[in-house]
C-alpha cells in the first residue's frame, strides 16, 4: 500500500499529505474483520480440542463448530492469537521500509506499508 503526494519540503507541509492518508488507509484495514473459514483441518482441530481444552474455550470450540457465524464463540476464541489466525485469513501491518531508506528521503515523497 503506497501513498504519494506533490513534491514539497517539510518546512512547508501540506495538511493532507501522504503519510495521514496512508496512515488512515491502515487504520481502517485494522478494523476489518475477516469472516471465519472452517475447513477439514481446524474444524477438526476444534472438534478434538473442545473436550481436552474444556470450559468456556472448549465449549466455544463445540458451539464454532456447530455454528460458525457463533458471536459468543467467536468473542471468547478471537481472545487467543493462535486460535484466531486459525479461524481466518488474517491481515497485518509488518513493516515501513518506504519513508526513509538509510536516513535519506525518497523522491519523490511517497509513504508506503507493507501489508501481509
Amino acid at each position: 500500500m503506497a501513498a504519494s503526494m506533490r513534491k514539497d519540503i517539510s518546512s512547508r507541509p501540506i495538511a493532507d499529505n501522504a503519510i495521514y492518508r496512508l496512515v488512515r488507509a491502515v487504520d481502517r484495514v485494522s478494523h476489518y474483520k475477516f469472516a471465519v473459514q472452517l475447513n477439514d483441518a481446524n474444524r477438526g482441530y476444534f472438534s478434538g480440542m473442545a473436550s481436552l481444552v474444556g470450559g468456556a474455550d472448549g465449549a466455544a470450540m463445540a458451539a464454532l463448530v456447530r455454528d460458525p457465524h457463533d458471536a459468543a464463540a467467536l468473542a471468547v476464541l478471537d481472545k487467543e492469537p493462535n486460535w484466531h489466525a486459525m479461524l481466518r485469513t488474517t491481515c497485518v501491518a509488518t513493516r515501513n521500509p518506504h519513508l526513509r531508506d538509510h536516513g535519506h528521503l525518497h523522491r519523490p515523497p511517497m509513504a508506503g506499508i507493507s501489508m501481509d
